[in-house]
């Protein structure tokens, strides 16, 4: 992998890392846009999409998130499965608590302790609307994504997620 010029087939390392983190910021302002939208929808407005403060924790949490569910599902797939219903809120802790990678996943696990069956269920209905969305010529992504994602907002409050104070980054913006 060549460090400054690259192709599409073979990116160049600087560009990986670009990308990188443009994805992690990308997802992190989502992630507390759509919190916020959940929570209250007349607060929530686009300067919440800036929301760099916790970029080290988010990166770290998704890092090991992806890991510990890749590694599940080398070990024969179910694995995978409970690891991430386990841990599928770990990014909202961070985004709203701003805690570490490892005491995000460890409230996500308790937020989830006996709910699995539900949470398995529900992951799936998810996945179905997402699926007609795209039987929907793909233009029904528009509306199944959001949708889902206020869904899974939701899942996350009504299990125990606290809302956190408004983040200070989005203030400065608005």
């Amino acid at each position: 992998m060549p460090l400054v010029t690259g192709s599409a087939q073979e990116p160049s390392l600087i560009g990986t890392v670009i990308n990188l983190a443009l994805g992690t910021l990308l997802s992190m302002g989502a992630t507390a846009f759509y919190l916020a939208a959940h929570d209250n929808p007349d607060t929530a407005d686009l300067s919440l999409l800036w929301h760099p403060r916790p970029f080290w924790k988010y990166l770290g949490a998704s890092i090991l998130l992806a890991l510990a569910v890749a590694i599940g599902f080398v070990l024969l797939i179910v694995p995978g499965i409970i690891l991430g219903l386990m841990f599928m809120f770990t990014t909202f802790v961070v985004i709203e608590h701003e805690l570490g990678p490892i005491d995000a996943m460890s409230e996500s696990h308790r937020l989830t302790r006996g709910h699995k069956w539900q949470l398995l269920g529900f992951v799936l209905l998810l996945l179905l609307i997402n699926v007609l969305g795209v039987l929907a010529l793909v233009v029904g992504l528009l509306v199944s994504i959001p949708v889902s994602t206020l869904a899974f907002v939701h899942a996350y409050r009504v299990l125990g997620g606290k809302p956190g104070p408004r983040p200070a980054d989005a203030a400065l913006a608005a």
